[in-house]
């Protein structure tokens, strides 16, 4: 394996072991547990409700259940963030959970507002943390020292993969605009063809206005994976991609939690427990899960998907367009696209590859050379 690959697949797997740490160590193992469970619990009961006219009784359980797990995980986080509760914070999450459950299970006007307004609330949320954890990944990777070392040899003007990005942002904006003028009008593609417009103006006009490639090629980037959300809507719902779109959650959320971490670790001190942080996305996470199953038992799994990857995207788009348009007049937020990688730290991963190399070569050197020649085949006859 190469250095350059080595070095990307390390960054790659410290971030997704470093979120599956965190998740599962004795702060969090208790919280991330419950949600796994219950969420898989509830999945299969859905899927056997699918099947019934009536509400069954065990999926009715589980669906108020999870709600009260969902809300309690969101008021234990945001008690813990700003107090000293930690003794007593999985006392304070059962409680919760059971006095939750009850209020929920016996359905009256309050509840029902109540659970309703905690969902939607949730599920904007996590399209929310799910765009900046894609564009913080993307911009992370590309300002740290595995994304210098794969653009050594570009200049400093060029793009990250330029002629990929450029084909791929132009193919894209022709089939936009092909849907738009020629199929029924939609929002969403023209929100489509307005932020492909948008891109191709950062990556021939903005870029070299300011004279920053990086700026151009996280938003370039990140435009492409907002792509995903529109295949999969033209999908009508395919089997595959809700284990696709469940693997992406599952993603996303070990990101978060080493996103949150990093930021923890970023803090010089720290007054509150930001690491609650994690409890409140988990909450939010099993908001959408419950919308989720709400929806494709009421309209199937293509609602689902038109509703979920609809918001996804154009909440992405505003993204590029305020990223824009802060990056335009902020001079400080500027610093979004400098490389975070110090003469220190090139010497620091030098000196360690080095030690690799020598000490492979000690490793050959050990082992038993024998020196041997062999004479033709027509002496040894001789």
């Amino acid at each position: 394996m190469s250095y350059v690959e080595n070095i990307v697949y390390s960054y790659i797997k410290n971030l997704l072991v470093g979120g599956l740490i965190i998740l599962t160590n004795k702060r969090f193992i208790f919280y991330s547990s419950s949600v796994l469970i219950i969420s898989a619990m509830l999945t299969a009961a859905s899927l056997v409700q699918l099947r019934t006219p009536v509400v069954l009784e065990p999926y009715k359980v589980l669906f108020n259940l999870e709600l009260a797990i969902c809300v309690s995980l969101i008021i234990t986080g945001l008690v813990t963030l700003k107090t000293n509760v930690l003794k007593a914070e999985h006392i304070m999450y059962m409680v919760l959970i059971l006095c939750l459950f009850f209020f929920f299970y016996f359905k009256t006007h309050a509840s029902e507002l109540l659970g309703s307004a905690v969902i939607y609330i949730g599920f904007y949320s996590w399209i929310f943390i799910l765009n900046i954890v894609v564009f913080a990944g993307i911009r992370d990777f590309l300002v740290s020292l595995p994304g210098l070392i794969v653009s050594l040899g570009d200049s400093p003007d060029r793009m990250v993969f330029e002629p990929i990005i450029v084909l791929a942002v132009l193919g894209a904006s022709i089939w936009f605009a092909y849907n738009l003028f020629t199929g029924d009008f939609h929002i969403i593609e023209f929100i489509s063809l307005l932020t492909s417009v948008a891109i191709l103006y950062t990556i021939f006009i903005f870029r070299k206005a300011y004279d920053d490639a990086l700026i151009a090629s996280m938003l370039s980037i990140f435009f492409l994976t907002l792509l995903y959300h529109l295949f999969v809507r033209g999908s009508e719902g395919a089997t595959g991609f809700l284990f696709l779109d469940i693997f992406i959650i599952m993603l996303v959320t070990i990101m978060s939690a080493q996103g949150i971490a990093n930021m923890i670790a970023g803090r010089k001190h720290v007054i509150y427990y930001w690491d609650s942080l994690i409890l409140i996305m988990l909450g939010f996470m099993l908001c959408y899960h419950l919308l989720a199953i709400r929806l494709v038992l009421l309209r199937g799994l293509g609602q689902l998907f038109s509703i979920y990857h609809d918001i996804a995207y154009g909440f992405g788009s505003l993204m590029i367009f305020g990223i824009l348009i802060t990056y335009t007049i902020s001079p400080n937020f500027r610093r979004i696209s400098k490389r975070q990688v110090s003469a220190a730290q090139i010497a620091n991963q030098a000196t360690i590859y080095a030690k690799e190399s020598i000490n492979k070569v000690k490793e050959i050197l050990k082992g038993e050379w024998k020196l041997e020649i062999k004479k033709p085949k027509d002496e040894e006859e001789l």
